[in-house]
């Protein structure tokens, strides 16, 4: 093994014990909702479909398009731990990463070959995504699509040097794997007609009317793009293979409601706080050199009989997508890292390729590489160091999770018995720690419609000083459970001084729940810590 090779493995071990140290140091909200339907799964042995944890939607059905990576997560977990379930979580998106590494490795494998600062480059934009995708990644269910994603790019990119339609063959297991794992496989869908639509675009253009911009390598011929065609109806045709057939379309199309885009954190807009500049910083990157590249492709050498630089249509309309996506939301930063990655790198080869090669010549490569591999080591050695080995998670983290107040509940059985108004972020531990407990939201249909909006809704109308005496005698509560204080945000030195935002303004909220409860004297404080308070109707 040479040292270039040492430096790449080096390298993978690293972002695998990044991965186990990410997934390590947080709770997901939703782990304990999946932990209890794989249980049920497991218990009742049919998926379930008709809701019973949420009392005001008790007895409607639904559908749980995770019910498979729900199953196998309460497997490992049972039998395993939820140590174990960090890293087969971490192996998943390990995998992810490292499949699209090597899918850019064979596709410029040319350019590769001898310039080993290109590979360092394309390590570093690979590390460069995965740190800024961490807030989207630990045991989380949407890692099944990351890897279906790259199963896909294989797919596509085989199809198109081979023109081999058994490769389409490959549709059928993948679609129907991830329709049984994730609500992402839609995705999947969306892609693989994008890809029918975009090629036949690209054959009438180079029919019809060529344009000089567009890159025509590799342009399918009608037949193969009926082939295509049909393939992608099956494909479709596919997804219904799942345990509830028909019915998974129409409760995802419950998320046409879209009032949780706007009010759940991780479905924010990249720009909204907390400012995820990491992502920022990749999308820029990203952005300057496709801007570069269509500078180049459309006017530089507009007058030229032949371009230097063409424009590949799919890469291009695939990124600009998807760019898109990851503006409007956080959670879908991942998906742009994957889907673009591969173009973004390739039009680094373009424009800086001559570059890469002056500078190879006056860079010794092997104490450059020396170094760089004993800097790599020294950083596993402390990443490794700092990871929080968790064993029980529904203990660990309570910093977070009102377990204490969990410990009241178990202590007082009778109020469980009592209509309670939950935090809408810790239903998916109280459905764990105590199933008994009937709730009035959790994370999983907070777009199911209730008193003719959806349920995050209702659920916001509580902290409205107007409604929300309204609210909690029309439900009837009898319970609130909520946490102490709100999440303060620290706002850093740019956000101050150059976005000029007021951290004192951001922060100064008003419970107004909370101070109708406290000067009520139909409800009384039982309980409190720093976490959680507990209010009960006299």
């Amino acid at each position: 093994m040479n040292i270039k090779n040492i430096f790449s493995f080096l390298f993978w071990i690293f972002i695998f014990v990044l991965l186990v140290f990410n997934g390590a140091r947080y709770l997901d909200p939703d782990f304990a909702w999946h932990l209890r339907v794989g249980q049920e799964i497991t218990n009742l042995k049919e998926v379930p479909d008709i809701e019973h944890f949420d009392y005001t939607l008790e007895g409607q059905s639904w559908v749980d398009h995770e019910w498979g990576a729900n199953y196998l997560t309460y497997q490992i977990y049972d039998k395993l731990g939820y140590f174990s379930l960090i890293i087969f979580f971490a192996i998943i998106a390990f995998l992810s990463f490292y499949l699209l590494y090597l899918f850019i490795l064979k596709k410029y494998s040319s350019h590769l070959k001898d310039n080993f600062l290109l590979k360092v480059l394309l390590l570093l934009l690979i590390l460069l995504g995965v740190y800024a995708s961490f807030p989207h990644l630990g045991v989380r269910m949407q890692e099944f699509t990351l890897l279906n994603i790259v199963f896909l790019m294989y797919i596509f990119e085989a199809y198109s040097k081979t023109k081999n339609s058994k490769y389409l063959f490959w549709f059928f297991p993948l679609i129907v794997l991830w329709v049984n794992v994730h609500a992402g496989f839609m995705m999947g869908l969306a892609l693989i007609f994008a890809y029918l639509f975009i090629n036949f675009f690209q054959y009438l253009s180079y029919k019809h009317f060529k344009l000089y911009f567009l890159n025509y390598d590799n342009v399918l011929e009608i037949k193969q793009i009926m082939t295509l065609s049909v393939f992608s109806f099956l494909a479709f045709l596919a997804s219904f293979i799942n345990p509830y057939g028909l019915d998974l379309y129409s409760f995802l199309k419950t998320y046409s409601n879209d009032y949780y885009l706007k009010h759940i954190v991780e479905w924010l807009p990249v720009y909204y706080l907390p400012i995820l500049y990491k992502q920022i910083i990749f999308e820029a990157l990203s952005l300057t050199v496709v801007i570069i590249f269509l500078v180049f492709a459309l006017t530089k050498y507009k007058n030229l009989g032949k371009a230097k630089y063409k424009i590949r249509v799919w890469d291009f309309a695939i990124y600009f997508l998807f760019l898109y996506f990851s503006f409007k939301s956080k959670r879908h930063f991942p998906l742009f890292f994957m889907l673009s990655m591969p173009f973004i790198f390739s039009l680094y080869i373009e424009l800086f390729d001559d570059a890469f090669h002056q500078v190879k010549k006056i860079v010794n490569m092997k104490i450059t590489a020396f170094f760089v591999i004993s800097v790599l080591l020294i950083v596993i050695i402390g990443q490794s160091i700092k990871i929080n080995f968790v064993t029980d998670p529904f203990n660990d983290f309570c910093d977070e999770h009102p377990c204490q107040a969990v410990q009241y509940f178990k202590d007082n059985p009778n109020l469980q018995e009592k209509r309670i108004l939950n935090d809408y972020g810790w239903g998916g531990f109280l459905i764990w720690e105590l199933p008994d407990l009937k709730l009035f939201i959790d994370g999983r249909l907070p777009q199911f419609k209730l008193n003719g909006h959806s349920m995050l809704e209702e659920y916001k109308e509580f902290f409205i000083k107007d409604l929300l005496e309204e609210k909690l005698n029309e439900h009837k509560i009898e319970t609130v459970l909520m946490k102490a204080s709100y999440d303060k945000i620290k706002l850093n030195w740019f956000e101050k001084y150059f976005l000029m935002l007021d951290q004192e303004t951001i922060n100064d909220q008003k419970n107004e729940l909370k101070e109708y409860l406290d000067s009520s004297p139909e409800w009384k404080k039982v309980f409190s810590d720093k976490i959680s308070i507990i209010y009960v109707k006299i």
